[in-house]
């Protein structure tokens, strides 16, 4: 509510990015501050059953079944800036607290996107239908199970009340524990199950037209803005009523000679079945030694593999469509795949504690672990995000989506903490603590869009005739070193 920019004036309301700096973000606020207000609600119907049994030869069984309803409903029109237009600006002159635009229009290096809403939200709903039954079956004093079953039914409708969403899934979950000492001082134990996630309602939503952007994207040729960096460089109202100047004396929005991009949700993008949701499986295995009254250590160790990612496909096959303003434009679908992509995760994990008589304990964990893959399924901006398989001639899996560690592995945490009782009795009690971390950070490699269809420093560039698509695509993503090539700081911390 009131988050964005104040102004859907053409120039106070468009937002300004820094290619060269990350796409940093300047001038105007993203999205649009005084258009309607975003309403986010769910509804959630629980009900559960519980039957303890007992008999004489298969030992005891606590069983739990129960139903969860949930339904995550969202109406939003989300407009991307206040005038629904973004400048990708070729790079921004910053001297003091001023900054000013670079408007390249010699190379296509700066970018005008319209982000049209071409119909408002009647408002989603995802709802995920749930029934789930579990047996913990204690078998003998030593032996005992814990079975579980789980149904999930998807029932998804987008902005524009289509059905998008029809899937079920089931998951199961077994797990064994057991007592090899007798007496609880050895326990192993071992587990495996399937988790599945709802439908994400940005992902499923966005194959509608109602209250979603489009997006056009137009190279900038027009005259060159502060190139060169000028002693007195145009401001930024200036440099922006000269792009658009020239973008309106070639036909503003409705201009196809330099129009590079095209994505309309519901109208080039859809959603041709039903999506599915994403899952994990999971296998453990572990154990936990006690000593005595005064210290416990357990070990398990965890495998993951997560599958039916999200994706995007664009190709010969997936035809073309026709937009609002009468551009055919080439079609794509989101879908589920589990072939281009990989995500696994293996970790080791420890954990100690030990009481030194009454007054002082120590403890600590330790996580060794590997994530790895090509792709990460989810970002901080946007959570769960599509895999990208359009245009597959113009790129290629070992430098498009290479494999390595991904960009939330982290190798190692450790904590190790100490606590002293001062004093502890009926009414008061006193402790002092200490805890020591360690972690090592994420990797990162060295990643940029590359040119592949246009025109650098007054040359033309076609490095791929094109196959026959409408738009093809001007620039694609290029990784320049492995993924995990690089890795930030490791942090050591006391509290």
């Amino acid at each position: 509510m009131g988050s964005g920019a104040p102004s859907t004036d053409l120039i106070q309301g468009t937002l300004l990015l820094d290619r060269s700096r990350g796409n940093a973000r300047y001038w105007s606020p993203t999205f649009c501050g005084i258009c309607r207000d975003e309403e986010r609600d769910n509804t959630n119907i629980l009900g559960k059953v519980s039957y303890f049994l007992s008999t004489g030869r298969f030992g005891t069984h606590e069983l739990v079944g129960g139903y969860d309803s949930f339904e995550d409903i969202r109406a939003s029109d989300n407009h991307q800036s206040g005038s629904d237009f973004r400048i990708l600006g070729t790079s921004a002159i910053i001297r003091g607290t001023n900054i000013s635009p670079v408007f390249d229009g010699s190379n296509g290096s700066t970018i005008i996107q319209y982000n049209p809403i071409f119909e408002t939200t009647r408002g989603t709903s995802f709802k995920t239908n749930s029934f789930y039954i579990n047996d913990s079956w204690r078998f003998s004093d030593r032996l005992s199970f814990n079975l579980g079953l789980r149904l999930d039914q998807n029932d998804g409708a987008n902005a524009q009340g289509k059905k998008v969403a029809n899937d079920s899934n089931v998951s199961p979950r077994l797990a064994l524990t057991w007592d090899a000492s007798g007496d609880g001082r050895l326990i192993v134990n071992a587990g495996y199950g399937k988790y599945v996630a709802a439908i994400a309602n940005s992902v499923g939503d966005s194959t509608s037209s109602a209250g979603a952007p489009a997006t056009f994207q137009w190279l900038y040729r027009g005259p060159s803005i502060n190139v060169g960096n000028p002693a007195n460089p145009a401001d930024t109202a200036a440099a922006l009523t000269s792009l658009f100047n020239w973008f309106n004396s070639v036909g503003g929005i409705n201009n196809t000679s330099f129009l590079s991009a095209v994505a309309i949700p519901g109208g080039n993008v859809v959603i041709e079945d039903s999506l599915n949701s994403p899952n994990a499986e999971e296998f453990t295995i572990g154990f936990s030694k006690q000593f005595g009254g005064r210290g416990i250590v357990r070990v398990t160790a965890v495998h993951r593999t997560f599958g039916d990612f999200y994706t995007t496909r664009g190709d010969l096959t997936t035809g073309t469509a026709t937009t609002p303003t009468g551009t055919i434009v080439d079609r794509q679908v989101v879908e589920n795949n589990n072939s281009a992509f990989e995500r696994e995760y293996n970790g080791l994990q420890s954990q100690f504690q030990w009481r030194f008589g009454k007054k002082v304990t120590l403890g600590g964990n330790w996580t060794i672990s590997k994530l790895e893959g090509n792709f990460d399924g989810e970002n901080r901006n946007s959570g769960p995000v599509t895999g990208d398989l359009t245009y597959p001639e113009y790129k290629v899996a070992s430098w498009n989506r290479p494999k390595g560690d991904l960009s939330a592995d982290q190798r190692h945490k450790v904590a190790l903490y100490g606590v002293y009782r001062f004093f502890d009795n009926t009414h008061n009690a006193l402790n002092v603590s200490l805890l020591q971390t360690f972690q090592t950070v994420l990797p990162y490699g060295a990643a940029q869009n590359v040119l592949v269809r246009g025109t650098f420093a007054g040359q033309a560039i076609n490095f791929l005739p094109n196959p026959g698509y409408r738009q093809p695509p001007t620039q694609v993503a290029y990784a320049f070193t492995d993924i995990d090539a690089f890795r930030t700081d490791n942090i050591l911390r006391t509290d």
